[in-house]
């Protein structure tokens, strides 16, 4: 009630406070005259399909909403984000969804989409941890088609597995003005990588992909080697753990990084990287003067590794962290590595 009098308010952060469906209905009543709101963070507060349906009835007079984060309401799933989607049509001013982590499974994605069609401003959608499998790629690439505003998309933790991840491909080089992808922690494999990464050639305004744990190989890095050469905007590249990918993925993808001058973060442990790999990147990152961090944590660098590593990271003056933890390295390699380390001021 002491809410529903402030009839300025603009935000309202209320996340990580357990408040479950009762208190979230009686809010939601409280909500109805707070029509200034832009910005409401329910993030972790056991949101359920009561409370999200009740929380929908309070969004349709909120037309200046530019963001929402209902994310980690787990109890949520399908039937709380389509109680939730009707609203959604009203509000034309959004410009950032956060529902990640609600159990939201393919029925609950395409109860969805339709109302984002309406937010042509739409510029960041989460739909990481969910439930989403290949069919929800397919779903999801249908309701991407109006979001042409978009800068960020992740939908990381999802099994959507090579087939919705093929199907994605299409829809998301249609949006040009993508600064960062999330696809993280989905199997793809390289048939699907080498279907995304011919997509991603159209999106020269990358700034950030995650391509972690994806199963990705030598053909599928291959193949986002040839996409990467476009990408001359990028600051960050996340293809860890992708044990598969090993020195024949490395090197494929190391003439690439000699174009990607902007470049800030390198994400390259645990991809069974050996001595061979490491030779091949490093003369390409002598290039990239301006990288801040470089993390080649859990390969299988040996000795020798310490003193080709020595060697490339002359150039890397600007370099703030590097992670070559749990690799074999030896006494051998740690010397040879030394001298080099301290040129890093």
């Amino acid at each position: 009630s002491a809410l529903a009098a402030l009839t300025n308010l603009q935000s309202i952060g209320l996340g990580h406070t357990v408040m479950g469906d009762d208190s979230a209905t009686a809010l939601s009543l409280a909500l109805t005259t707070l029509t200034n709101l832009q910005s409401i963070d329910f993030c972790q507060t056991s949101l359920g399909p009561q409370g999200a349906a009740a929380l929908s009835s309070a969004l349709t007079v909120m037309t200046k909403l530019r963001s929402i984060d209902v994310s980690n309401n787990v109890f949520m799933g399908d039937a709380g984000v389509t109680a939730l989607s009707s609203a959604l049509v009203a509000l034309t001013n959004l410009r950032s969804i956060y529902y990640g982590k609600n159990q939201i499974g393919d029925v609950g994605l395409a109860a969805l989409l339709p109302a984002l069609a309406h937010i042509t401003t739409l510029r960041h959608l989460f739909l990481d941890e969910n439930d989403l499998e290949g069919v929800g790629g397919t779903v999801l690439s249908l309701g991407l088609t109006a979001l042409t505003n978009l800068k960020s998309i992740d939908i990381s933790n999802n099994d959507l597995g090579p087939e919705g991840v093929t199907a994605l491909s299409s829809a998301l080089a249609a949006l040009t003005n993508l600064q960062s992808i999330g696809l993280g922690h989905t199997v793809m494999g390289d048939d699907s990588a080498t279907a995304l990464s011919l997509a991603l050639t159209t999106l020269t305004n990358l700034q950030s992909i995650d391509f972690c744990q994806t199963s990705l190989g030598p053909q599928g890095a291959a193949a986002l080697s040839s996409a990467l050469t476009v990408m001359t905007k990028l600051r960050s590249i996340d293809v860890s753990n992708n044990v598969f990918m090993g020195d024949a993925g490395v090197t494929a993808l190391s003439s690439a990084l000699v174009a990607l001058t902007n470049l800030r973060s390198i994400y390259y442990g645990k991809n069974q990287i050996g001595d061979v790999g490491l030779a091949a990147l490093l003369p390409a990152l002598a290039h990239i003067t301006t990288l801040r961090h470089l993390f080649l944590d859990e390969n299988d660098l040996e000795g020798v590794g310490g003193t080709v590593l020595s060697l490339g990271l002359t150039a890397l003056t600007n370099l703030k962290s590097i992670d070559i933890s749990n690799n074999d390295l030896g006494p051998e390699g740690v010397t040879a590595l030394s001298s080099a380390l301290a040129a890093l001021t």
